[in-house]
C-alpha cells in the first residue's frame, strides 16, 4: 500500500513517504475502511430486506465508485484526513459481500 500513500497530505511539496513511515498510515486507512463497514453492515441488510437486493447492490456500487474517486483525489482535496474519511465512506458503502452471499444462498 506504499504507492497509495505517496504524497498524501503533501499538497504543495512532494516528499515521498518511506517504507518505514508507511506502516501507521496504511493501518489507519485499513482500519477506517473496516470501521465503516462494521458500522453499516446491519443497515445494509435491513435495506436489502425492505427494498430488494438489486437496489442495494446498485446503490453500493455507485457509492463505492464515488468514494473511490474521492480517495483518488485526496492529494488535491483533503490530504490524510480526507483519505481516512474517504476510506471510511468506502467501507460504509461496501455492502456487496454480505448482500451477494445472501442472494447466492437464496438462489441455491
Amino acid at each position: 500500500q506504499l504507492h497509495m500513500l505517496r504524497n498524501v497530505g503533501n499538497r504543495h511539496r512532494y516528499t515521498a513517504i518511506s517504507a518505514e513511515q508507511a506502516g501507521p498510515y496504511a493501518t489507519l486507512l485499513t482500519t477506517s475502511f473496516m470501521i465503516g463497514r462494521t458500522c453499516t453492515a446491519h443497515f445494509w441488510g435491513r435495506l436489502a430486506d425492505c427494498y430488494g437486493r438489486r437496489f442495494v447492490l446498485l446503490a453500493s456500487l455507485i457509492g463505492s465508485g464515488l468514494a473511490c474517486l474521492w480517495f483518488g483525489m485526496t492529494t488535491i482535496y483533503g490530504g490524510l484526513c480526507g483519505a481516512v474519511m474517504a476510506r471510511g465512506m468506502l467501507g460504509a458503502w461496501n455492502s456487496i459481500v454480505g448482500v451477494t452471499k445472501t442472494l447466492a444462498t437464496e438462489l441455491a
